[in-house]
């Protein structure tokens, strides 16, 4: 087995094998592209960050081999073994990405696979078997006795005489452990460490064998006890093949995948790839556009690249209706076909991030009907928007100002006596805090600034669930309602005039004064459907236009950042990245020009994802790249190899 802390460190710029390797004698570790590069950086890792780092590695290429199995790019069979001497597997299928990869096939390297050796020879009714298999005993089973009477010799007293029966007991066996025992162990620690479970009896083995044979708390593969525990393997495994008698084709199989795992190191003295993968950009590609499968709006991903992503979510993504349907011509030019890995509506209603507000009733005015949905917004992200009366209603609203209605449904607060509102006239000194959407059947309407629409109004629409907001969401995949807009048609507004309406005549009927109609007095004050529509018209038009709201070109590239900012490497990347993405782009907005209004004024973007390393957030922004063209950013590579191993993978 490897000793980790002899294990150099190398990220490797211009090569894309990632795994284990021997060069001049030394077996180096290749990490990914997106770590550090600098060797006083590399030194610094432990280690324990070592071991993590590759058992992580581990299960992204167990994943990504299931998965090249599945899509029929790799046979099942050609899994690697202890007996292939060359232990390398090339797949072509799927691979051949563009002509700004670095390979046109993935080949997988296994030349020392010692976790595989262990892991294969798990099958846990064979060990158990092994462990109390049948065999002639000497001892008697008195209750079985009528099962071995074809073999008893019977006296003349009419007495059986039985000398032996088969029954359960060790065969494999010396002294308190066995060569079974010491696989379990090994098993053990490895499954640990690939953090998955062994049965209850394999556990027993495996700790059987431990104190026996270790002793103590040492774990195989802790710093501190690692060459120690070693020794004590080897040890073990030579006493244990020594002095075991009968040595059948179960022992060998056990006493190989030992013996791999314990002096592999050793035996591999070529020089070259040991184990890994080379040509890693496809993993990289399969890690990320997988990730955005589970993580995404699937309604919103328009478009997927899905050669090296499960069937599992291939399955899902292709099933979800889509905002905006790409036709399967999209990408084609005269007869040639190009594929980008993803194509993403950025919509930033997805985006709406974590936001407190508080609102403080305005009471006792003389207009006690127009005033009833009146509050004033006290909030810290956006000084303008503190001089703006939000107004709220209920549904089912009467003549109690609004303040009332939603007291018992959300948070209270008293406001600040040093805050400049406080000495406003009618304003309550006791508000409401609004830090998620408001509750079922309230909503709010205020006029839009459309010069000014940003995130923060947005944000403020979302909460208070703005008229024109529900409009939005209710209609954004009906474009024959966006074409002509007519918010009094809207399922939504109908439901609360048709109610107000309802309201209206219980109250003349039982000659009660109170005026409604609540949205179309209170809220709106009086103006016409048509001022009503413009306004949402205008709002539309405006929301559309954002900065926020884009169709995004994503392209995975397995490219170190400094890489494509080094001004020396600018044309090559032209040649091999980015004119990819003007083709991309210019056949998108083809496409685009053909939808309806709003929506055929979406702007188009393209954007790189790129490995990182230590990262506060899974994906983070870069820096400027071809004047803000391109937008890289950059992937958190130990959170997404975790994501990608993880149980939700599918």
């Amino acid at each position: 087995m490897i000793n980790f802390n002899n294990l150099e460190l190398v990220v490797n710029e211009k090569y894309s094998f990632v795994g284990l390797e021997r060069r001049n004698s030394q077996i180096r570790f290749c990490l990914p592209k997106g770590f550090p590069n600098k060797p006083e950086e590399l030194q610094r890792f432990t280690f324990n960050t070592k071991r993590d780092l590759f058992f992580l590695l581990y299960k992204v290429f167990d994943q990504f081999k299931n998965i090249c199995i599945e899509k029929g790019y790799l046979e099942e069979n050609n899994d690697m073994t202890t007996s292939d001497r060359d232990g390398m597997v090339k797949i072509n299928q799927g691979a051949d990405i563009s002509e700004d990869d670095e390979l046109d096939e993935n080949i997988f390297y296994s030349k020392l696979d010692m976790i595989s050796g262990i892991l294969k020879a798990h099958d846990e009714p064979k060990i158990l078997s092994l462990v109390y298999r049948l065999g002639r005993s000497d001892h008697f089973d008195h209750s079985q006795i009528h099962k071995f009477l074809h073999r008893a010799v019977f006296l003349p007293n009419g007495a059986a005489y039985i000398d032996s029966m088969d029954l359960p007991r060790q065969q494999v066996r010396f002294e308190s452990t066995d060569i079974v025992a010491m696989y379990c162990y090994i098993l053990w620690e490895i499954k640990q460490q690939l953090q998955q479970k062994v049965g209850v009896e394999i556990k027993a083995l495996a700790e059987q064998f431990k104190q026996h044979y270790i002793g103590g708390n040492y774990g195989l593969f802790e710093e501190e006890y690692y060459s120690q525990v070693i020794d004590s393997l080897k040890e073990a495994l030579e006493l244990i093949d020594h002095n075991t008698p009968f040595k059948d084709i179960d022992y060998w199989q056990f006493y190989d995948a030992i013996e791999l795992f314990l002096y592999g190191e050793l035996r591999q003295t070529d020089e070259g790839e040991i184990w890994g993968i080379k040509n890693f950009h496809s993993v990289w590609e399969s890690m990320c556009l997988t990730y955005l499968a589970q993580t995404e709006n699937l309604s919103y991903l328009l478009h997927l690249d899905n050669r090296f992503i499960p069937s599992y979510w291939v399955k899902i993504f292709n099933s979800s209706a889509k905002v905006i349907n790409l036709s399967n011509n999209t990408f084609k030019i005269n007869t040639s076909q190009i594929v980008p890995d993803a194509v993403f509506f950025s919509f930033i209603l997805n985006k709406i991030e974590e936001r407190y507000y508080e609102i403080y009733p305005y009471l006792g005015w003389s207009d006690s009907y127009f005033y009833r949905t009146n509050f004033c917004l006290i909030n810290d992200y956006n000084l303008n928007l503190n001089k703006d009366i939000v107004k709220i209603a209920y549904i089912k609203q009467g003549e109690e100002h609004t303040f009332y209605l939603l007291k018992y449904k959300i948070n209270e607060t008293k406001m600040d006596k040093n805050r400049p509102e406080f000495s406003k006239k009618h304003l309550s000194k006791k508000g409401l805090v609004i830090d998620k959407c408001l509750p079922p059947y309230f909503f709010s309407f205020w006029d839009i600034d459309n010069k000014e629409l940003d995130a923060e109004a947005i944000y403020k629409m979302y909460y208070f669930k703005h008229l024109f907001y529900l409009y939005l969401v209710n209609n954004l995949t009906s474009w024959d309602n966006l074409e002509s807009v007519d918010i009094f048609e809207d399922s939504i507004i109908k439901r609360i005039i048709k109610v107000q309406e309802e309201l209206k005549n219980f109250y003349r009927n039982n000659h009660l004064n109170s005026a409604m109609n609540i949205i179309e007095y209170s809220l709106w004050r009086g103006r016409s459907q048509n001022q009503i529509n413009k306004m949402l018209n205008s709002f539309l038009k405006a929301f559309f236009d954002m900065d926020e709201n884009y169709i995004s070109i994503i392209d995975i590239k397995y490219y170190d950042v400094n890489y494509l900012l080094d001004s020396r490497n600018i044309e090559e990347i032209k040649n091999r990245s980015v004119r990819k993405q003007f083709v991309y782009e210019y056949l998108i907005q083809k496409e685009v020009k053909k939808l309806p209004e709003y929506w055929n004024q979406l702007k188009i973007r393209s954007s790189f994802l790129l490995p990182g390393y230590n990262q506060q957030s899974m994906i983070e922004d870069g820096q400027k790249f071809m004047d803000g063209y391109i937008h890289l950013k950059t992937v958190d590579f130990v959170k997404l190899a975790e994501s990608y191993v993880s149980d939700n993978f599918g």
